[in-house]
């Protein structure tokens, strides 16, 4: 049986890890679809990723509240990113693009990769102290995509079946008869 320094699996990761994640290399990434990395001249300052869920509560007769579910929500993510100088109004007009296009994006974080994003805002500022470039609050959210089947069910009374295809109906005209008449036809027959 042979042994294994865990101390020496750790240096193995840490080093593994920093020959992945160089100086040069984005830490926060924005991928499309096809996996081609967007904005590459714009350089993330900040990352809030907003993961949530709705608690599902319903108050009781005797004053106390229950909860018996959990939804999870689309995932909301800010990135604040500061365009490079030279660059600015391509890659504005990139993320404008990717904007109104409603592409698909994948950001990649530190911590996890979060698909199925689309661009929801992109507020920017200009402000005098930064003279040759601008920021932006970029806004993302999570689109959930679901499927949805289609079935007929037949009704349990036929007179009430589907009326595609009957064509134009025309409606029938309606007898005018006298009370008596019909009292007249119900004893005589």
């Amino acid at each position: 049986m042979s042994f294994t320094n865990p101390l020496s699996q750790f240096r193995t990761a840490r080093d593994s890890f920093n020959a992945v994640i160089s100086p040069a290399m984005d830490i926060v990434a924005i991928y499309t679809a096809d996996g081609q990395q967007v904005l590459r001249s714009a350089r993330p300052i900040k990352a809030m990723i907003k993961p949530e869920a709705k608690i599902m509560e319903h108050p009781l007769e005797d004053e106390t509240t229950i909860v018996d579910d959990k939804v999870l929500l689309p995932i909301n993510i800010e990135l604040q990113m500061i365009l490079l100088p030279n660059e600015v109004q391509s890659t504005y007009s990139q993320i404008k693009k990717l904007f109104t296009d409603s592409d698909i994006l994948t950001v990649y974080t530190r911590a996890d990769a979060y698909p199925n994003q689309i661009i929801a805002a992109l507020p920017h500022e200009e402000d005098p102290s930064y003279f040759d470039t601008i920021t932006i609050s970029l806004r993302l959210k999570q689109v959930k995509f679901s499927a949805t089947e289609i079935t007929t069910i037949a009704p349990r009374n036929r007179t009430q079946q589907d009326t595609v295809n009957r064509g134009n109906l025309q409606p029938q005209p309606v007898r005018q008869e006298s009370t008596a008449l019909r009292l007249a036809r119900g004893i005589f027959g």
